[in-house]
């Protein structure tokens, strides 16, 4: 089973993850379909304490995902690992 089919929509995201290279949202495995409108993703927290570098990561195996006007605050807003078809 996968989280296919799912949006999130109109949410504040932020300060998430203690080790360095967090990311704000992680799509992983064979998820596809998934939609992100209109999320504020960003690390407040002091600059020496931030740990949430990466906005969205899309890890390599998943499918589709609709990425439209999220505003993300991170040194890697969107981090896609899939690999682009042959």
């Amino acid at each position: 089973m996968a989280a296919h089919r799912n949006r999130l929509e109109a949410n504040l995201i932020e300060n998430n993850g203690w080790t360095n290279d967090a990311a704000g949202i992680v799509v992983r495995g064979a998820t596809r379909e998934l939609v992100f409108r209109d999320n504020l993703i960003r690390d407040t927290r002091p600059r020496e304490d931030r740990r949430q570098t990466v906005g969205i990561r899309v890890e390599a195996d998943a499918g589709p995902v609709l990425l439209e006007r999220n505003r993300i605050e991170a040194s890697v807003p969107i981090d896609d690992r899939r690999r682009p078809a042959p």
